[in-house]
């Protein structure tokens, strides 16, 4: 079963972090007629993601969950068991390494399974992400922040041309002002000739502090200064299984926790019509009043 992280142990891992502030965040969530009711642990996250600064958390929790209501692409039916996420999990791995980074950051790896451009499904992958998301960060607690390593390996023009910008732009937006977790870094290897045009994609969308954390490797010993050999599976040189067999570890967790992963997100929901005139959300930038998806202009 899926089981939040323990408070208790928590605060003795992070001395510094005020309770009684995490508290006062909590009952002004839960005073806020849109918002939905959050448990501390959620409210913890965003908190330490957001250096402990009070009124900042509670914006980042009203985007978070004004972005998760509206954005049907990324939280609309989550069940690990409809076909889009089967198709998904067939497709790409995307797990946790059983380590933390140096930094002590949680280390998600990313990479194709089945590189038949065909059958990817970029909307599908990041759906997956996002409540595996949800379960890994509730079930293990603070992180000094989140890095990511994607291994290219087989990614052609072809996938490239299946990453509509919409969902693209939605991604960044969520992952830099939305997770309960701080973005720390990003790493690439093994990206052969689709990386310019990737980046260029990408620079667009990256605030100005966050291109810093992109580094493309051009061999996998690079990688190794930033993410030890011995956290990386057998593909990248490292001592831990396959990432095929890794993912399937995972993918089997996700799938155990079907029914609590449905109920989770359908409780998260913001109720605009709740919402005081005066609030106002990042997030909503990028809905109407009604909260329907606008459209989005790019130059």
């Amino acid at each position: 079963m899926w089981t939040f992280f323990n408070l208790d142990e928590q605060y003795r891992r992070f001395p510094t972090i005020n309770r009684n502030e995490v508290r006062k965040i909590l009952e002004w969530i839960n005073a806020q007629p849109h918002l939905p009711q959050l448990s501390e642990q959620e409210v913890l996250l965003f908190y330490q993601a957001c250096k402990h600064q009070v009124e900042y958390t509670k914006q980042v929790i009203d985007d978070s969950f004004t972005f998760r209501t509206h954005n049907e692409d990324f939280f609309g039916n989550v069940d690990t068991d409809s076909p889009q996420m089967l198709q998904a999990m067939e497709t790409v791995a995307g797990f946790p390494l059983e380590k933390r980074s140096p930094e002590g950051c949680v280390v998600i790896l990313g990479k194709l399974i089945n590189t038949d451009s065909s059958k990817f499904d970029f909307v599908g992958a990041l759906k997956l992400y996002c409540l595996a998301q949800d379960m890994w960060l509730l079930e293990n607690g603070l992180t000094n922040g989140i890095t990511f390593v994607f291994d290219l390996t087989g990614y052609t023009f072809g996938h490239l041309t299946r990453i509509g910008i919409g969902p693209l732009k939605s991604l960044l937006y969520f992952l830099q002002e939305a997770i309960p977790v701080r973005l720390f870094s990003v790493h690439i290897v093994n990206a052969g000739s689709v990386i310019e045009t990737l980046m260029a994609m990408l620079n667009p969308l990256l605030k100005p502090e966050n291109k810093e954390a992109f580094k493309v490797h051009t061999s996998v010993e690079d990688l190794y200064r930033y993410i030890p050999q011995d956290m990386l599976p057998q593909e990248l040189g490292g001592p831990l299984p396959h990432s095929k067999e890794l993912r399937e570890i995972f993918y089997k967790q996700l799938r155990a926790n079907r029914q609590q992963i449905i109920e989770y997100n359908h409780s998260r929901q913001v109720k605009e019509e709740l919402r005081p005139a005066k609030s106002k959300s990042k997030a909503s930038n990028l809905f109407g009043t009604e909260g329907h998806f606008k459209k989005l202009d790019f130059d």
